[in-house]
């Protein structure tokens, strides 16, 4: 298959050290797109297995470089506490996430399995074959779901920025489309908004589930822009719109952030 092979130590919890780290190989490193731009610098795909541990199966992850980043022992403190967080909130998170301190990088449950492939509201990824869709599978029952969620992660003090999304998407056009978060560098916890002073709510309030809603329409309609073939796009995009709407109105008057 290729690709390069690298050793990690990663740990769970960057801000505690007392628990040993784990030490891997991940083999068959390929590029798969480009970091955040911010933060990251790129991003590849490989197989994690331990040398030493039968018991660690093989597993397919996402391994994003900080190379540049000044700041990662802060940050990759700050995102492993919001991943945390997402996940006891029973958000839509990959099923692992990682980090190795000395080599600066994260290891994360690679989104492109089980036939999907995963793709932002922009085309970052090197692996993607195609320029455009006919169509997306289960695309209006799906955005019901989308916005729920937007506004189950404000009730949870989460706020969620376009970025963060990724639609799942089965190339044979035979599954249901999904989505998933999948890039935490800049989703916001209460702690988060706290320390940068952000102006917008702190804590859960109808304008913060406003927020998620909004940021997730636009998420959607970039998607359309992007990857939907320009006669379908105008369609698709009215389908976004109406779906917003009717999360704007289930929001209006019924928002308990308890």
């Amino acid at each position: 298959m290729g690709g390069r092979k690298e050793k990690i130590s990663i740990l769970k919890n960057p801000a505690n050290r007392e628990v040993p780290a784990l030490d891997l190989t991940v083999k068959n490193l390929k590029s798969v797109g480009k970091g955040s731009g911010m933060w990251s610098d790129k991003v590849e795909a490989g197989i994690a297995y331990s040398e030493t541990d039968s018991r660690v199966g093989e597993i397919a992850v996402a391994v994003k470089h900080y190379d540049g980043d000044q700041t990662f022992e802060k940050h990759s403190a700050v995102i492993a506490r919001i991943y945390k967080g997402m996940k006891a909130a029973g958000l839509r998170v990959p099923t692992t996430l990682r980090f190795d301190m000395q080599k600066k990088l994260s290891v994360m449950t690679y989104l492109n399995q089980d036939g999907y492939v995963a793709l932002s509201d922009d085309n970052h990824s090197d692996l993607v074959k195609f320029k455009s869709l006919r169509g997306i599978v289960g695309f209006e029952s799906l955005l019901p779901k989308l916005f729920d969620h937007a506004l189950a992660a404000a009730k949870a003090e989460f706020l969620l920025p376009t970025d963060s999304y990724f639609m799942l998407i089965d190339p044979l056009n035979k599954k249901e489309t999904d989505f998933i978060i999948g890039d935490f560098d800049i989703v916001q916890d209460k702690t988060k908004r706290e320390e940068m002073k952000a102006n917008m709510p702190s804590h859960p309030t109808p304008e913060l589930a406003q927020d998620n809603l909004s940021r997730a329409k636009t998420f959607l309609l970039g998607f359309c822009g992007t990857w939907l073939i320009p006669s379908v796009t105008h369609e698709y995009c009215l389908v976004v719109m109406k779906a917003y709407e009717a999360a704007k109105a289930k929001l209006e008057g019924n928002f308990d952030g308890a």
